[in-house]
């Protein structure tokens, strides 16, 4: 074990109880941008999808017109 993994762990068994979760989900952080196993990128479902239920294909560059199509952002008080 290296001298600055048992540094860590020292630091650790010290740290009180209230600050446990703040180091935990920072870990956990770190570990989440590591590559998990050997999964290929990207995902097989990427691509899955042809055409939207409109038979369009462009619908992602369109986002915000769809959005205003659909109402979004209109102010509805009043």
């Amino acid at each position: 074990m290296s001298e600055a993994r048992e540094e860590l762990m020292h630091l650790i068994e010290e740290l009180p109880e209230a600050e446990v979760s703040t180091l935990l989900s920072t870990a956990r952080a770190l570990d989440s941008r590591k590559p998990h196993g050997n999964r290929s990128w990207p995902p097989a479902f990427f691509g899955s999808i042809k055409h939207a239920a409109n038979g369009r294909t462009d619908n992602a560059s369109r986002v915000d017109d769809l959005l205003a199509e659909a109402g979004f952002g209109q102010d509805f008080r009043g």
